[in-house]
């Protein structure tokens, strides 16, 4: 599981940073890892709180 979350904040980062440099930015690297690690986060939360959501509208409907 950490190894496949390692592979993906270094994807993102990777993406990040030659998406900076493609397109003239000068971040540095890690600054792109403090960004894809704040995109990964906030998406955790997000689908925590879509399955909390939806579990929680599924428990109502079937009352």
């Amino acid at each position: 599981m950490l190894s496949g979350a390692a592979a993906w904040w270094g994807l993102i980062t990777a993406a990040f940073w030659l998406g900076g440099s493609v397109l003239g930015g000068s971040d540095s690297l890690a600054g792109c890892a403090l960004g894809a690690l704040m995109v990964i986060v906030i998406g955790e939360i997000g689908d925590r709180v879509r399955r909390a959501w939806r579990t929680m509208r599924q428990g109502v409907a079937d009352r």
